[in-house]
C-alpha cells in the first residue's frame, strides 16, 4: 500500500527529497512527538520519520504491516503477503517483478483454488506469517497494557 505524505518542518535542516522506505502510519504519532522533543512511549510500535525525512536512504524497519477489516498484510523486502478470512484470501506477491500484484505466488498456477507447491514461496509465506503473528502479538501486549480504547464522542443523552 503506498499512501503519500508530506513532512515540512521549517527548523529542520534537511533537502527535499522522496523516500521509498517501509513506514506505517502509526508512524505519524512518533514523528509529531519527535517533532515536539516529546520522549516516546515505550510500545516500541510507532517509529519516527526523522531519520529519514534527514536521509531518505535511511531506513526504520524491515518490515510494515497494515489491517482492514478482515484483512491483513505484511510487507518485507520485495514481497507482500495478504491474509484474510476467505479460504482463497491467501496473497504473495513480488513487487520487484510484479509491482501490479497481477501473479498471486501463493496460488498453483495451474489451479488457483490450491496452494502452490513450489519451495520458495511455500518458505517466503512462512516466514511472513511467522512476522504478521509476532506483530498482531505485539499489538495485543499494547492494547492489554494500555486498557480499553476510550470513547471521545459521548452520545447524547
Amino acid at each position: 500500500m503506498h499512501v503519500p505524505l508530506i513532512i515540512r518542518a521549517p527548523f529542520l535542516d534537511a533537502t527535499p527529497g522522496v523516500c521509498d522506505g517501509l513506514v506505517q502510519n502509526i508512524d505519524i504519532f512518533a514523528t509529531a512527538l519527535d517533532l515536539a522533543d516529546v520522549a516516546m512511549p515505550e510500545s516500541g510500535l510507532s517509529r519516527s520519520l526523522l531519520p529519514l525525512v534527514r536521509d531518505p536512504l535511511a531506513s526504520i524497519r524491515d518490515a510494515a504491516f497494515s489491517e482492514s477489516f478482515d484483512r491483513k498484510m505484511v510487507r518485507q523486502g520485495a514481497h507482500k503477503l495478504i491474509v484474510d478470512n476467505d479460504p482463497l484470501g491467501l496473497e504473495l506477491y513480488d513487487l520487484e517483478r510484479d509491482p501490479g500484484e497481477t501473479v498471486n505466488l501463493a496460488r498453483d498456477p495451474r489451479d488457483p483454488k490450491l496452494v502452490t507447491s513450489d519451495a520458495g514461496a511455500l518458505a517466503r509465506i512462512n516466514e511472513l506469517l511467522r512476522r504478521l503473528v509476532a506483530w498482531q502479538q505485539d499489538c495485543e501486549a499494547v492494547s492489554s497494557r494500555t486498557g480499553p480504547r476510550r470513547q471521545l464522542v459521548r452520545p447524547q443523552d
